[in-house]
């Protein structure tokens, strides 16, 4: 990551000041900071979570699918819940396709984790966008 870059990051939860920055960011900018951003949606509830979204629903796809697919694999089931309800679902078919493999695991094969945080339930609504879809 570009060391200029770092100084954009939020500070904590609150910080909304860097938020307006990101905001002003070129979109290869911010594909740079995707790995760091995506961390802040780990907790909805955290206030800059949403925005955070919005920042990262414009970054490159290829780069957002790689960290989506690194936190679909990983233990943390309300990252997961997160990034398919908030991330995914507002993504097109094209992009979900990419994470269909990784889609299909959680949904017909799920962890007690994933079962108990419904994360199977947001990823089968995921699948059937894609079914019902042209």
């Amino acid at each position: 990551m570009d060391s200029n870059l770092i100084k954009y990051l939020p500070k904590d939860k609150f910080d909304f000041e860097s938020i307006e920055k990101l905001k002003k960011l070129k979109v290869s900018e911010i594909n740079n900071l995707i790995p760091q951003l995506i961390e802040w949606i780990q907790d909805f509830n955290w206030p800059i979570a949403k925005d955070i979204i919005s920042i990262l629903l414009i970054a490159d796809d290829d780069i957002l699918l790689s960290e989506i697919r690194k936190i679909l694999q990983s233990d943390d089931n309300i990252w997961k819940y997160w990034c398919l309800r908030k991330l995914v679902k507002k993504k097109d078919k094209k992009f979900i396709f990419g994470l269909k493999k990784d889609l299909e695991k959680i949904s017909f094969n799920p962890s007690k984790g994933e079962l108990f945080d419904n994360v199977d339930i947001e990823a089968s609504e995921i699948l059937e966008s894609l079914d019902n879809t042209n």
